[in-house]
């Protein structure tokens, strides 16, 4: 019978034990900062657009309600001091105002707890850190009221923020409103919603569009490094200004710009002359010859690669011709020079169905013919994609 009693008791004591460690298990917490608490913030390059920074959170009795299986209140506690590491190094004023918390009937129902006053990271954990027992009221616009007055003497841009599950016992959206009238562009409300309570996010998502920044957020996603680091951007600092894509002055990448390319579109690997244009580059003829010199031909042989990696597309090999001799003369030699390409290239493989040819004579030249040299650079055949 002592060894069944026995038993018994050790079936209860690990039952006791299961209930008391049953977090291992249970609801997973919202704000788990614990797993983030070593994130290292870095903004290169930023600059703050505030001056200060004035933080409301709500005490109040609803805030000892749970939220993923902590008291909203410890949440936002853990958020305001995530936020203050992320802020550690700006160089501020500061306010950390309660309402609610602790409350007694005859006591005061809000609290600056520390500022208004050049901030100190430090200092303003030791703020936080010992702040407990939600139990009052929820007179949030007395609060914003209040810091209203806090705030008089300030003469640059405020981020006030609030941290509640959205459920005032006052009129805290007209409070916000004069508030905001009073300060104008020197004041940004970024509100942090503390639960899942769709009508106090409704409320507080009101306050934040009050004060123009846009600045509606969620306690579960400041949680991480990442996500805090995205509030304190759009809190704390000026937003780099966007660099517009440079314009695309070169369309086919061929190295000549586009005002100066006659032939854009070129392929991929197609060697260019200076005006853009696909060109046998290096190959010249003879005065009044049209075949190719043997050592032109890996030049030739370069237009090859293009058409392989490329196997719908169709060329027109064109002849060019210096302005010596009769026209119809230089037509014909022209004509007869693009067909001596289109030959080297039908003898190495090339489909001789995707190859045409034309003839410019000495109508396009590509420099003047003024030089026994540019007349050569004139001699040429250029390639033209057909689409």
């Amino acid at each position: 019978m002592m060894k069944r009693g026995l038993f018994v008791k050790l079936v209860l004591l690990v039952a006791i034990a299961a209930a008391a460690f049953g977090c291992a298990t249970g609801p997973k917490p919202a704000c788990p900062i614990a797993a983030d608490q070593n994130f290292e913030f870095s903004f290169p390059g930023q600059t703050p657009k505030v001056d200060s920074f004035y933080v409301i959170l709500d005490g109040s009795e609803s805030m000892a309600g749970s939220y993923g299986g902590l008291k909203k209140f410890t949440c936002a506690k853990k958020i305001v001091l995530f936020m203050n590491q992320a802020v550690a190094n700006l160089d501020l004023k500061a306010g950390l105002r309660t309402y609610g918390l602790n409350a007694v009937p005859s006591g005061p129902q809000t609290d600056l707890q520390y500022g208004f006053a050049t901030y100190s990271s430090t200092e303003f954990a030791n703020a936080v850190m010992p702040l407990w027992g939600p139990n009052g009221p929820s007179p949030m616009g007395l609060a914003i009221t209040e810091a209203d007055k806090d705030l008089c003497s300030t003469s640059g841009r405020t981020a006030l923020i609030i941290l509640s599950d959205g459920h005032p016992s006052d009129d805290a959206v007209k409070a916000a409103r004069k508030l905001k009238d009073r300060l104008g562009g020197k004041l940004c409300i970024a509100t942090i919603a503390v639960g899942a309570d769709a009508s106090g996010k409704e409320i507080l998502s009101g306050i934040a569009k009050i004060g123009g920044c846009d600045a509606a957020f969620n306690a579960k996603d400041l949680c991480s490094g990442a996500g805090m680091t995205q509030f304190v951007n759009q809190v704390f600092y000026n937003q780099p200004k966007a660099v517009p894509p440079k314009p695309n002055n070169d369309v086919d990448g061929d190295g000549v710009p586009n005002f100066k390319d006659r032939c854009p579109f070129t392929p991929k690997g197609a060697a260019v002359n200076e005006n853009g244009c696909w060109e046998i580059m290096g190959l010249t003829f003879d005065t009044n010859k049209a075949d190719v010199k043997p050592e032109y031909l890996p030049l030739v042989y370069k237009v090859i690669p293009i058409l392989n990696n490329n196997p719908g597309m169709k060329i027109e090999l064109q002849g060019h011709a210096d302005n010596r001799g009769a026209k119809d003369y230089n037509q014909g030699l022209s004509e007869r020079r693009a067909e001596s390409v289109k030959k080297i290239l039908v003898d190495k493989g090339v489909d001789a169905g995707r190859l045409s040819t034309k003839g410019w004579g000495f109508t396009k030249p590509i420099v003047p013919n003024d030089s026994e040299a540019n007349m050569r650079r004139n001699r040429r055949v250029e390639v033209r994609e057909v689409k």
